[in-house]
């Protein structure tokens, strides 16, 4: 593994993300990737297995909102599918 050093504000958030990838066995592989329409080009959206669902602002200068349904196979946080 490459040595690096890692000091700043953002290094709590990195360590936190690092965690959750190393817990999570969708986040550790490509195949279960699957990318997600939106509804414009600031906006990039993917879906890893069933459970994880990502949306992502492109734009550094303006925050972005966007409403969509979740993917079919997809739980809400109250285990319902697709809702």
């Amino acid at each position: 593994m490459k040595q690096r050093k890692l000091d700043g504000p953002l290094l709590p958030l990195v360590q936190r993300l690092n965690a959750i990838r190393r817990a999570e066995p969708a986040l550790q592989r490509f195949e279960n990737l699957r990318l997600l329409g939106t509804h414009g080009e600031h906006v990039f959206a993917y879906a890893k297995g069933t459970e994880i669902a990502v949306a992502v602002n492109l734009d550094p200068r303006a925050p972005r909102e966007r409403r969509r349904r979740r993917p079919a196979g997809h739980r809400s946080p109250g285990g319902v599918p697709g809702a």
